[in-house]
């Protein structure tokens, strides 16, 4: 099968493989990725199929280790089952696993990576879209942002942007955002209201009557 199969660009061709000059331990850990070198295990997710090899998963995630040594019905089949996320965010996971790094990160792909890398305890990749998305905390996306951060657990990317919160209060509880986001996450908003109440009390917070134009 060809790079394709996988649907992820080579740093360098099958060709390039190995040779002098551009052989390194995460190029070719690519290369063997992109174009399915010798791989053993296949990641079922939509409707595509995307292979890989037991040995890289395992190094890299504690979920997958224990996949392959509890004898579980991944490793007993070669396949496994990726029902929560969407391909592209599959192949940007598994991109990661074998380089350590992510092309064309960007907003979106921080957000979805950020969940995958949780449910299979990547740390290193939690915290790389974690310092990301709290870098890009704006009026727009701060609802947003808490939302997945209050998901995963993930305190101080929570904390980041309650603080953001506080110092930005009266845009933020003024916006359109905010009126449905507080009807949606009524528990979360809670949880912002009091802390910000409690810790910034020279904030000035003024809210605005959900019912109001």
């Amino acid at each position: 099968e060809t790079a394709a199969s996988n649907g992820i660009k080579p740093v360098i061709t099958s060709s390039e493989y190995g040779t002098k000059g551009n052989s390194t331990v995460l190029r070719d850990l690519k290369v063997m990725l992109c174009n399915n070198v010798h791989t053993d295990i296949k990641l079922k997710v939509e409707n595509e199929e995307m292979q890989a090899h037991k040995c890289i998963l395992a190094s890299r995630s504690p979920v997958f280790s224990a996949m392959f040594d509890q004898n579980m019905i991944e490793s007993q089949t070669g396949v496994i089952n990726i029902p929560d996320f969407e391909a592209n965010t599959t192949k940007l996971f598994l991109e990661f696993l074998y380089t350590d790094t992510v092309e064309n990160f960007n907003y979106e792909s921080a957000k979805k990576l950020f969940v995958i890398a949780d449910k299979y305890q990547v740390p290193s990749l939690v915290e790389k879209c974690a310092e990301f998305l709290e870098s890009t905390l704006s009026l727009e996306n701060v609802t947003d942002i808490i939302s997945v951060a209050d998901m995963i657990s993930h305190n101080s990317l929570k904390k980041a942007a309650i603080n953001f919160i506080a110092m930005n209060s009266i845009f933020i509880f003024n916006s359109d955002e905010w009126r449905y986001f507080i009807q949606e996450n009524v528990r979360l908003a809670g949880e912002i209201i009091s802390n910000i109440t409690s810790n910034f009390k020279l904030v000035p917070i003024t809210t605005k009557p959900i019912s109001e134009d």
